[in-house]
């Protein structure tokens, strides 16, 4: 027996290095690839693009439907055929564990708890033909205009047929970057909303928020004032046409958006109406809280962890607003996540190969928000004092299980700030089961937004349309036919 070690040697250094041979004359997946995740039962297109430097191997992503380009995969390893990258984003690390195989990479997609799969082809992804709509009853016009030296907005403007010079709504996305649908797993809620008002003679101006899509600009230092300005640059461009009447342009704000209109209401002289889709009502902080707690227990959240991350969010906010406190934020933060970890089943924890990396990765993406000149601005507005300016007419709508912008506090506040302004005008509507995107939902929980059905509740879109008809004092008769939607808006 004592033989056979020495003699084991060279023909395991032999195996090691032949192995080493083969790996290095294996090609490295240099170039770009597209493809997609499929995760909660939908697709989401992406584009990754690798490199060679130096023997080291980096890649980027773009992630069309949000409007990312060139993000930064970290932890990029190319083991052949085995493959692995990851990408620091709002709702927790996502990581890619897949196998190259010829001018393919496909594999397993994990991301907060939500697992999928990926897949990925060298070069450009053959597009499925789709088929032909007929064309809307209204036109269609791809638009840019500037906020002064900030950004230049592009958007779509639809306008009816017949009936100029037309009403017009500007909207105005929510918070993060969106683009001009307002598009959420594959949700496109503006564009649905501008194709069923424009159906009933209201155009409609809806832009990709700056720095996303066709838009420029950076929000990585803007706050809600800067997207403010944002939007009454739409209304600004909106009276230089001579094809929308100046007089009867209102807005129509979703979320922080929500927060948006009544600002540009108050600084804008002659917004025809409003219209609140989840508005605040309380401040950024109290919403903070409100979100943390009620979307934890919808997500299965125990009440010792909501207790966990209120005193969590309590330091986190105390640091921002005085500077101090952030090693130990950061302390509490890890603790808390490397106990997240521990709890995941086996099979979730398998796919986080160093626990201690990820949460610090996780943690640092979430501190680098909450120090943004946007956080600091969001965490203190208080929506109340803005509201109460508003002297125009306001339409407030919100859903049941909505766990973003919590209905009942939140309609409440509004209803007294607008009463206290002396504003008699005001429409409010609550709707049954819908949740923040106005989805019939189960739960509210933000983990089903994909699940769900990508439609409105019913009546959403009429009580809309109704009212803003009767405020901008539109006819009776819908300009331009009133066919059903068509069904590609339908499927997107």
């Amino acid at each position: 027996m004592k033989t056979r070690g020495p003699a084991l040697l060279p023909l395991l250094a032999a195996a090691a290095l032949l192995a080493a041979s083969l790996r290095a004359a294996e090609p490295t997946p240099d170039g770009h690839f597209e493809g997609a995740i499929t995760v909660m039962g939908m697709d989401l297109e992406i584009k990754v693009d690798f490199k060679t430097v130096e023997k080291a191997l980096s890649a980027t992503i773009d992630i069309p439907v949000q409007g990312a380009r060139g993000l930064p995969l970290s932890s990029v390893r190319h083991e052949p055929p085995k493959i692995h990258f990851e990408l620091v984003a709002g709702p927790g690390l996502a990581t890619f564990d897949g196998e190259v195989k010829g001018d393919e990479i496909s594999g397993r997609f994990l991301q907060a708890g939500a697992e999928g799969t990926f897949r990925l082809k060298r070069g450009a992804a053959a597009k499925a033909e789709v088929p032909k709509e007929p064309p809307p009853p209204y036109r269609q016009e791809e638009v840019k205009f500037r906020n002064g030296d900030e950004a230049t907005l592009a958007g779509t403007l639809t306008i009816p047929a017949a009936g100029a010079p037309h009403p017009a709504v500007v909207l105005i996305t929510g918070s993060g970057p969106r683009n001009r649908d307002e598009e959420i797993f594959g949700f496109k809620p503006f564009r649905i909303l501008a194709d069923h008002l424009t159906r009933k003679g209201i155009a409609v101006l809806r832009c990709d928020d700056r720095g996303v899509g066709e838009s420029t600009g950076s929000m990585a230092q803007a706050t809600t004032e800067d997207f403010a300005g944002d939007a009454a640059a739409a209304v600004a461009f909106l009276r230089t046409r001579p094809d929308i009447d100046p007089k009867r342009i209102g807005l129509l704000g979703h979320s922080e958006g929500g927060i948006v209109a009544p600002m540009v209401a108050t600084k804008t002289e002659g917004i025809a109406f409003v219209v609140l889709m989840s508005g605040m009502g309380v401040t950024g902080e109290r919403v903070l809280f409100d979100q943390a707690e009620l979307i934890g227990r919808a997500e299965g959240s125990s009440e010792e962890d909501v207790r966990k991350e209120a005193g969590i969010q309590k330091r986190v906010f105390a640091a921002v607003r005085s500077g101090q406190g952030w090693d130990e934020v950061r302390a509490d933060a890890k603790k808390e996540a490397l106990a997240r970890v521990a709890k995941m089943p086996e099979e979730m924890r398998k796919t986080i190969p160093d626990p201690d990396r990820y949460a610090d990765m996780m943690i640092e993406g979430q501190l680098a928000m909450a120090r943004s000149p946007w956080f600091r601005f969001f965490l203190d507005c208080d929506p109340a004092k803005t509201l109460e300016k508003v002297k125009c007419p306001v339409l407030a709508l919100f859903g049941e299980k909505d766990l973003e912008v919590p209905a009942e506090s939140n309609r409440k506040a509004m209803e007294a700030a607008l009463a206290k302004g002396g504003n008699t005008d005001v429409t409010v509507k609550v709707f049954p089961g819908a949740n923040h995107l106005y989805q019939a939902a189960r739960t509210g929980g933000v983990s089903e937004y994909a699940a769900l059905k990508k439609e409105f509740v019913p009546g959403f879109l009429d009580t809309i349309s109704s009212w803003i008809r009767e405020k901008v004092r539109v006819g009776a008769t819908p300009a331009g036919p009133t066919a059903p939607v068509p069904a590609e808006v339908e499927a997107n």
